[in-house]
């Protein structure tokens, strides 16, 4: 059986990457892990070779292993997979084409689109976020020209999937990353509270309390979400009501935020607390928050912080379970501590 593997598919992901080209690699973060196993097993056996072809794929494995070694970033990880896909193609060309007869899990193009794709999940991660964010401006001009250049990003996306080699998916790209961060300029303008749009924070979810019905939390009151840069600390909160009678939704990192975008698990402290009658406490599990975008600004005597992205865990008292859902936020009052 035939399996189609398209060289776009590689482009589209490789470009876009740059628009998270300063983040530092997190301790889940490996792009070319896979790759870099079979780079390492073929190494062991090509570099003993007496035929002068394997001898040469011996030493390409080599130098493929250092430069993906050389990466901690994902701009590193583009660089070197850009680099690392290009010696693998001139020594290998038997792997790579349109269309392969055979398509094992141990086949260089294979494992490069894997690699790519890891990072490409991330920006599709972030492309969601920025929408909701978009969703979740107050209407106005800031809103309006927010959507507007999302939406030629997208078209360029598209133009840059539809590619037919790497050269042409790789400048549509460009592209696309530089209305990408048009956007995201945008975006922060509105949450800041420049432009037409308006100061705007924004803190929701969907809370469901022990298996029952769905409760759509808003928060009225935002509370104090900080970020205290020595102990890696970042507490996203929201609150309804008051203290005597409301509650309050928290999504906090505590000690695992670096400052920069990705995805971060949560567990261990946070949670959903309710306040008056009933009083409980839920304390987070397990899940995820996204952080699409996040940048301080300082001024006044005071650092602060905007942020956007979006979250889920599960929470529990250790007797009912808290489930929340669909969390979204965009916060321009994040208050940073040294």
């Amino acid at each position: 059986m035939q399996k189609t593997i398209n060289y776009p598919s590689i482009a589209t992901v490789f470009a876009a990457l740059l628009w998270i080209a300063t983040t530092t690699h997190a301790a889940n973060i490996s792009s070319f892990t896979t790759l870099r196993e079979e780079l390492v097993s073929r190494t062991g056996v090509l570099t003993g070779s007496v035929d002068k072809v394997e001898l040469k794929q011996g030493k390409t494995c080599v130098k493929a292993i250092a430069t993906l070694d050389k990466s901690v970033t994902l701009a590193g990880d583009i660089k070197a997979g850009s680099k690392v896909a290009k010696s693998l193609l001139k020594a290998f060309p038997t792997e790579f084409g349109v269309v392969l007869t055979a398509v094992f899990t141990n086949n260089l193009q294979t494992l490069l689109i894997a690699g790519y794709d890891n990072m490409g999940g991330q920006v599709e991660d972030l492309i969601s976020a920025l929408q909701l964010s978009i969703n979740a401006l107050p209407s106005g001009s800031d809103k309006t020209n927010a959507q507007a250049a999302l939406d030629v990003a997208k078209a360029a996306l598209e133009a840059a999937a539809a590619a037919t080699d790497f050269a042409t998916g790789s400048k549509l790209l460009a592209t696309t990353l530089k209305d990408i961060a048009k956007t995201q300029k945008i975006v922060d303008k509105a949450g800041s509270g420049g432009g037409g749009g308006g100061s705007n924070s924004t803190f929701e979810a969907d809370v469901i309390i022990g298996g029952g019905t769905n409760d759509h939390f808003v928060a009225t009151l935002l509370g104090e979400p900080n970020y205290t840069v020595a102990s890696s600390t970042l507490d996203l909160n929201g609150s309804r009501g008051t203290f005597i009678q409301g509650d309050d939704v928290t999504a906090a990192l505590c000690g695992s935020f670096n400052g920069a975008p990705g995805t971060y698990p949560l567990g261990g402290c946070g949670g959903y607390f309710m306040y008056g009658t009933p009083n409980a406490s839920y304390t987070t599990v397990t899940g995820t928050v996204f952080i699409a975008t996040f940048q301080t600004t300082i001024g006044g005597g005071s650092t602060n912080a905007t942020t956007s992205g979006t979250f889920a865990f599960t929470a529990t008292d250790g007797l009912t379970t808290v489930v929340v859902t669909n969390g979204v936020f965009n916060l321009s009052n994040v208050l940073v501590f040294p």
